[in-house]
């Protein structure tokens, strides 16, 4: 989310700027898709591919507030990172994770995503 958010800002800096002033808090143009800027949909699709397609490592988890079932996620999330030499892919703790907890599948994306947002996965830069 972090790295929409400042996708977000470079791509509309000037209508952020002016949103309160010239544009008249009409936030109808940023669904206005000029030829030079993507639209917000490919931008969230795109980011959406590279969280399930590229490969996370397992950082700390300490001083940091992670729900009981996080931290089951985080647990089984290890002994894979294991098997792979320290990198996980998302989308196959994701199955491996319905296979083995009793969680819904939106529950465990929001379980993954928390990890992601406190930083425990971590996107590994190629």
């Amino acid at each position: 989310m972090n790295f929409f958010g400042k996708l977000f800002e470079d791509l509309y800096e000037r209508e952020i700027q002016e949103l309160y002033t010239k544009f008249r808090r009409d936030i109808s143009i940023f669904r206005k898709d000029p030829y030079s800027k993507q639209s917000l949909e490919p931008i969230i699709e795109d980011l959406f591919h590279l969280y399930l397609t590229n490969p996370f490592k397992i950082g700390s988890s300490r001083g940091k507030k992670i729900s009981h079932n996080a931290k089951k996620i985080l647990q089984f999330a290890k002994i894979l990172a294991h098997k792979t030499k320290g990198q996980i892919l998302l989308d196959k703790i994701y199955i491996e994770v319905s296979k083995s907890f009793k969680l819904t599948y939106e529950e465990i994306a929001s379980l993954i995503y928390e990890l992601v947002e406190n930083e425990v996965f971590q996107l590994l830069h190629q």
